[in-house]
């Protein structure tokens, strides 16, 4: 795809104008979509409507739910620092819910702190809702996704409660 951009001449609206134009050429990569149950521990990866791959997945809880809808790949990171504190659940070492971990193979999803990633404290995800908003992956399921998903792709993501499957991070090669 090209996008030709003729800009000479053009007003910006605050008294400049486009001294020239620019052409961009880029590719548009495969249909790629990633579907997570919460409720099935289950997510699956599709390219062009194939079935790429499946892996298990632990997801939100009840108390601490995934977001729910379309969100885009907005950023990954080999090491993450996540703490329990940065996304308001607490800052109190005895509470239970009190977490500061640096995990590997992160896929971020929201601002507010949704990945995909690996979880130490959820080594084999597909059982349990095992975290407190974020998709668990294996340790080599979470690098596979975190070597193949590309950044600003379509995505989506449930809560547990969610019965029908929707999807999260969009990965664009396998």
């Amino acid at each position: 795809m090209t996008l030709n951009a003729a800009l000479t001449g053009i007003a910006d609206g605050n008294g400049r104008y486009g001294v020239h134009g620019y052409t961009h050429s880029f590719t548009i990569g495969a249909d790629v979509e990633t579907q997570v149950s919460a409720p099935d521990h289950s997510m699956k990866v599709y390219r062009n409507g194939s079935l790429v791959r499946e892996m298990p997945i632990d997801a939100g809880s009840p108390q601490f739910p995934s977001w729910d809808g379309t969100m885009a790949v907005m950023d990954k990171a080999p090491e993450v620092r996540m703490t329990s504190c940065s996304v308001d659940i607490t800052c109190d070492p005895s509470n239970p819910n009190f977490y500061d971990i640096t995990l590997p193979n992160d896929v971020q999803l929201t601002t507010s702190g949704t990945y995909v990633h690996y979880s130490t404290g959820d080594p084999q995800p597909g059982h349990s809702y095992g975290s407190h908003g974020c998709v668990h992956l294996s340790l080599s399921d979470s690098k596979w996704f975190y070597d193949t998903s590309r950044w600003a792709t379509d995505s989506h993501t449930g809560s547990p409660a969610v019965t029908r499957p929707v999807t999260t991070a969009t990965p664009t090669s396998t």
